[in-house]
């Protein structure tokens, strides 16, 4: 059985990720992200080793403010209010 690494790599970019341009790009970027962790984990019985998959990950994806993540459109931003019974 194979060991399976995923990776999640911060990088600072210049220029974030693009965002998809509507809901059909959306989905079509899930889909194939869905795809693909499928196919990393197709061979994981073959033999010994290692399967590794590294994903590059943004201030964005990480939910973190920054001059040139909020200067690329809306971001959600958490709420840190507790909600309901205290």
């Amino acid at each position: 059985m194979k060991t399976v690494d995923i990776i999640y790599r911060y990088e600072a970019r210049d220029v974030p990720k693009s965002l998809p341009s509507d809901s059909n790009a959306a989905v079509r970027r899930l889909n194939n992200g869905n795809r693909d962790f499928a196919a990393l984990l197709d061979h994981v019985y073959d033999t010994s080793g290692v399967i590794e998959q590294i994903i590059s990950v943004d201030p964005r994806d990480l939910g973190l403010e920054s001059a040139q993540a909020t200067s690329v459109g809306g971001m959600l931003r958490p709420n840190a209010r507790p909600q309901g019974p205290c």
